[in-house]
Parts: structure tokens; sequence; C-alpha cells
């Protein structure tokens, strides 16, 4: 019986892991990139566009940052937003700006006032990061939030 409970209390961990959406786990995957510093990692995550913006080391001295506000990547409460979730006014600016139906929004809490907003697009191999917006919570519920 000693032996069986961990295995019991470990499936639920487990099964947390299993069930998070794919663009979740790339937001996740990039911030954890971030923590140890590894520019050419976070780079990989990102557009070609974004990181013409942006440089990796930018991006990984401001994730890495994000991170430590909150003490870990499980304490950035992520989430993916649904379409019935957001605002039909921001839901069409984004089916204009990407034209195919394969974006995800996902939400980092970054800090008490604020969180970050990303958007994700399925490629042909993999998930890619395309644009985040920093906002207050107010803008994010204004803006946003359905």
């Amino acid at each position: 019986m000693k032996k069986i409970l961990p295995i019991i209390l470990c499936i639920p961990l487990l099964l947390v892991g299993c069930l998070s959406p794919t663009s979740v786990k790339v937001v996740a995957d990039a911030y954890e990139a971030a923590i140890v510093e590894d520019d050419e990692l976070v780079a990989r995550y990102f557009s070609e566009e974004y990181l013409a913006q942006h440089s990796a080391e930018e991006l990984t001295q401001e994730m890495a940052e994000d991170v430590r506000n909150r003490y870990g990547v499980n304490m950035m409460n992520l989430k993916e937003l649904r379409i019935r979730e957001m605002q039909d006014s921001y839901v069409e600016e984004l089916e204009k700006r990407y034209d195919n139906d394969d974006w995800s929004i996902v939400v980092a809490q970054t800090n008490d006032q604020e969180v970050v907003v990303w958007t994700i697009i399925r490629g042909e191999a993999s998930y890619i990061l395309v644009n985040s917006d920093r906002m207050s919570f107010d803008r994010y519920n204004e803006e946003i939030i359905s």
C-alpha cells in the first residue's frame, strides 16, 4: 500500500499536464527558456517578423523578469482564451490580421496589475508566437474579455 500511494498521488499531476492546450504549453516553454537565459532557444518560439521588432536578448530579459515577478511559470496563470470568451470586435480584428483560423490567444499574468496577451499561430511544423500585448487588467477586461 505504501508503494501504491505515491503513484496514485502523482496521477493527477500527470493528467493536468496532458490536458493543457498546446498553445499554453508553447508559451510556458518560451518562458522557461527565458528563465535559463537561452536567447537562441527563446528566439525559436517567435516569428521572424516579431524578432525583427524585438531582439531575442530583449525578449529573454523581459520574459525572465515576468517569471521572477510571479515566482515561477506555474504562478503566471497561463490560460488559453476561447473565442466565446473574447469580444467579437477583438476576434474580428484577429481574423483580419491572421488569414488562417489556426490562431490562439494565451494570457499570462505578469504581476498584480497587468497581463501579457500572446497571439500564437499554428504553422506547418510548430506553433509560433507572432504578437504580444502587455496591458493592465482594466484594459484587458474592457478590450478583450466579453
